[in-house]
């Protein structure tokens, strides 16, 4: 960011020795309520405003053991270290940025949010998934008011910190770094590109997402993982498939439901739940002798700006629903009053675009 030209003030523990701008550093404990207080009141002070929020610190020290050695201690420890600084400081400095009608919040959160290692880093990982559901629920709220907040979820980076781990290990088991390295990406299940993120590559995605390229952006968590968590889909039993698609209106819309549905065509109706409401495809007869058909909403946890639905109809053409106006809000979900009315293929027999513009 400073190479962009910002001015950025940055704080830990203690001071860093080669710092060009001593007035651009606070010496803080940002997991006390004081050294909250005290960064804030310096960036009031020495920059006069904000526009840009990055939560980097976490981390995690500790005992290997599963959760009976995690007494009250290590979980407050755990809290206060990985969601509380983010909770304070945005409550600080949040009202300078809604008085301004804009500004950007990054929370780097972690892939443990979804991938917990319960040999060692449970509270770390629960700290981190509120971290995450925190900052979606605050991105709804300030949003409208102009300000951006977004999630980073890093993997394994080879920061300074991750390399000591790594020498440490290779030390324990009489093997060199890169051995120990593997073995380490092998307890995470692996890492398809065969290695980890580095510093760079995280700084680089949080500079993108501060930048005003990303100013359609909020709401959402970017993984940067290389790969590493694993991602389902799940296909729609040959039985449930069908032949032609439409989007409905649910019958019940003010009485929101995350199951079946509860009417006389529950055979022939597949719901997908998206935020607080559902989203419904239907078709005219079941199909027992389709090729593979699926429904999907494609996004990073339903948490993209836009969600994208996509229909396959055995081997018919494709039929997308896409983006805003008609389907998305900014908020990231698909509200089913947006879709009252709309019959994609007579969108389709109506309309002179091809089947992957259908909106």
């Amino acid at each position: 960011m400073r190479e962009g030209g910002a001015t950025v003030l940055t704080t830990a523990r203690s001071r860093p020795s080669g710092l060009a701008d001593a007035n651009l550093f606070v010496a803080a404990d940002i997991t006390t309520a004081e050294g909250c207080v005290a960064v804030a009141d310096a960036v009031r002070k020495r920059l006069g405003g904000i526009d840009i929020i990055v939560h980097v610190v976490g981390g995690s020290s500790a005992p290997a053991g599963g959760f009976a050695v995690l007494d009250d201690n290590e979980w407050h420890r755990a809290l206060n270290l990985n969601l509380f600084p983010a909770v304070r400081l945005d409550r600080a400095l949040l009202p300078t940025m809604i008085a301004q009608g804009s500004g950007v919040i990054i929370h780097i959160t972690s892939i443990q949010r979804v991938l917990p290692l319960p040999e060692a880093t449970i509270a770390y990982a629960a700290a981190k998934a509120a971290l995450a559901n925190y900052s979606k629920g605050l991105s709804k709220e300030v949003s409208p008011k102009g300000i951006r907040v977004v999630q980073v979820s890093p993997g394994w980076v080879e920061t300074e910190a991750a390399v000591g781990l790594v020498n440490a290990l290779a030390a324990s088991r009489g093997t060199d770094y890169d051995g120990a390295r593997k073995a380490l990406m092998e307890s995470l299940g692996g890492i398809p590109i065969g290695r980890p993120a580095q510093p760079r590559e995280v700084a680089d995605l949080v500079a993108f997402l501060a930048s005003s390229r990303a100013a359609s952006l909020t709401g959402a968590e970017y993984v940067i993982d290389g790969g590493t968590v694993p991602t389902v889909r799940e296909e729609i039993p040959t039985e449930e498939r069908w032949p032609a698609w439409s989007l409905q209106q649910p019958p019940h819309l003010d009485a929101p439901m995350m199951g079946p549905p509860r009417s006389t065509e529950s055979k022939s109706l597949r719901d997908i739940a998206i935020g607080h409401g559902s989203l419904w495809l239907a078709s005219e007869a079941p199909s027992t002798t389709c090729a593979p058909n699926w429904a999907t909403v494609a996004g990073a946890s339903l948490n993209l700006p836009t969600a994208n639905l996509t229909a396959r109809p055995c081997t018919k053409p494709v039929l997308a629903a896409t983006s805003p106006p008609k389907i998305a809000t900014s908020s990231s979900l698909v509200r089913p009053e947006s879709l009252r009315g709309i019959n994609v293929r007579e969108k389709m027999k109506n309309s002179k675009a091809t089947p992957e513009g259908v909106g």
